[in-house]
């Protein structure tokens, strides 16, 4: 019964990084088709508490690669990054 939480739980967080992923790759093919070059949002600085955010040239991103390395990378990399 133990076994079968933990695989229900590893199962769960997988498709929530499934999702988030899909959520990114989503954001990313939007700023592409829109050419937007500069952006303005919210950014969350931690229990729930937001700020305005303005970031001047959108054109690249930073992907975490693995083990704690990001890379930078232009947006349409980006996107098929995170299909792989």
């Amino acid at each position: 019964k133990k076994d079968l939480q933990k695989l229900i739980e590893q199962h769960q967080e997988a498709m929530g990084q499934v999702d988030e992923a899909h959520r990114l790759a989503a954001n990313l093919e939007a700023l592409v088709s829109d050419g937007t070059t500069e952006l303005e949002t919210m950014m969350n600085l931690g229990c729930d508490f937001y700020a305005q955010a303005y970031v001047e040239d959108c054109t690249k991103v930073f992907v975490e690669a693995g083990l704690g390395f990001f890379v930078e990378m232009p947006l349409k990399e980006a996107t098929k990054f995170v299909y792989k």
